[in-house]
Formats: C-alpha cells, structure tokens, sequence
C-alpha cells in the first residue's frame, strides 16, 4: 500500500518535471520559431567578434523570391555597409559596376556597387550609403537590378515593411559610421561638382609652359636660386605687346624682360579659343641655378 503510494507520488513529480522542461524548451524555441517563419522581416542581430572584441550590429532582410538577402551592416560603430547577394555567385570580385535601385514607385537612381572577393555579394559603395539608407526606411518595396557576370540584367525584390524599427536601431548603434558615410558622400560630391577640364584648357597649360621654358632658355646664370613674376601681353603671333613687373628680385626681373625680347617670338596656338586663354598670362621666371 505504501509501495503503491510513493510510485504514484513519484510518478506524479516526474510528470510536473518532464512538463517544467517541455515548458522552458518551448520557450527559448518561440523566438528561433517565429525569426525562421517571418522571412519576410527584418531580422536584428548584435554581437561581439570574439578575435578583435569588435561590436557588429546587422540586420537583414530576405527577399520576395527567398533567393536573396539584403544586408546593412555596421562594425565597432565606423564602418556602416548596405550589401545584397544571391547565395552563389554573380559578380566579377572586386569589380565597380553600375546598380539600380527603386523604392516603391520613385524614381530608379543609378549608384555604384563593388562585388565582393569571391563574387557572391555586392556591396553599395561608401559614398552611395547615406543617400540610400532613409530611402530604405520609407518604403514598401526595394527593387535592385544589375548585371551579373555575363552581363545579364538581374531584378531582385525586398520587402521593405517593418524597416523603419530596425534601421533605427541599427542607426542608433553606428553614430560615427554614419558620419563616415556623410563624408565619403561630401568628398565624393566636391569631386565631381568640379567642372572637367577641357581640351583648350590642357591645350592652354601645355603652351603656357612652352612659353616659360623659352624665356627660361634666355636666362643667366646666377648664385641663388631667385626669381620674378611678371605678366605678358601676347599676340596671335606670338610676339610679347606688353609686360608687367609683379614681384620678385630686382635684378631677375630685368634678366627676364631682356629674355622675353631676346626669344622674339614666344609658341602660340593656331587655335584661337587656346590664345584667348593665353593672351594675358602671369609667369615666374627664375635665373638659372
């Protein structure tokens, strides 16, 4: 009877425990359950590398065909990168090619982006990543298109719902990648805000040292390396109308208007648009050293 009693008693408690373990295992599976079931959200991820003690902060999203994956990504809160890839490979390593992206039904922009080593990913170039970035957080749909290695044009799709939140996060773990970002685009943007030079302005600089080099050759010789900066006036022909002493070592500066009359003729272009850029010029003149 007492034997009877303490299988059931024992029995009842192993029971509880077995139920206790079910519990705690469901538990820690729901969240796994529910990041592998919602391909469709962006999915935050925080670590720490364990080689350089380094903080990395993703988050990613799949995309509409479940063949893809979009990336943003931000190291020891520097370095911010926003990367696509397919799973194999696509691109060319280490190759710059042009990608389109389009939000929803905006306008498609046209950027930069750099494969990576082994071919399988792309990641947007540095200077593209603070322009692309709120882009991302207004959405419903990403669409990026590119060629791959054949020079196929490829479309991929993202979904972009639920963005907001973690790209937020992410921004907010990644101040100072942010602000490398805004630079790269300021420096990026100075350079290419600068007017290309011309043919008839590299013509210009070309004659422009022809004309030194001349009046160059006429020069003595002296003890200290000095020097004069004068302007001249010349004529189509090349002959000098007109000079101005501007600064320089009193004695160098007449070395060189005595060179300039002594070359006679200075080279000059035939074009016309080239001399209009070289009938007033401003030259120093050093003796020889």
């Amino acid at each position: 009877m007492d034997l009877s009693f303490s299988l059931i008693k024992d029995l009842k408690l192993m029971t509880l425990a077995f139920y206790k373990v079910l519990f705690v295992s469901l538990m820690m599976l729901a969240p796994i359950s529910s990041s592998i079931a919602s391909n469709s959200s962006w999915l935050y991820q925080q670590k720490l590398d364990p080689m350089t003690d380094q903080s990395i902060n993703t988050t990613s999203v799949s995309s509409t065909s479940r063949k893809g994956l979009l990336t943003v990504r931000c190291t020891n809160n520097e370095a911010l990168e926003i990367f696509f890839s397919l799973g194999r490979y696509q691109f060319l390593g280490d190759q710059i090619f042009k990608t389109k992206y389009r939000v929803d039904k905006h306008k498609a922009v046209t950027i930069e982006s750099r494969a990576s080593t082994k071919g399988t990913s792309a990641f947007i170039v540095d200077y593209y990543i603070s322009k692309m970035l709120p882009s991302l957080k207004s959405g419903e749909n990403l669409l990026i298109e590119f060629k791959d290695y054949n020079n196929t044009p490829r479309l991929i799709q993202f979904p972009l719902k639920d963005s907001l939140s973690a790209l937020t996060r992410l921004e907010s773990n990644c101040a100072k990648g942010l602000t490398n970002a805004e630079s790269a685009l300021a420096r990026h943007t100075a350079i290419v805000s600068k007017p290309a030079p011309t043919i008839v302005t590299e013509q210009a600089k070309i004659y422009e040292r022809m004309i030194r080099s001349t009046i160059q050759r006429f020069m003595p010789r002296g003890t200290q390396n000095q020097n004069c900066k004068i302007s001249l006036s010349i004529n189509y022909k090349g002959v000098v109308t007109k000079t101005n002493i501007i600064s320089g070592d009193g004695d160098v500066c007449l070395y060189a208007k005595e060179a300039i009359k002594k070359a006679k003729k200075l080279p000059m272009p035939n074009n016309p648009d080239v001399h209009e850029l070289l009938k007033n010029i401003e030259l120093t003149i050093t003796n020889k050293y």
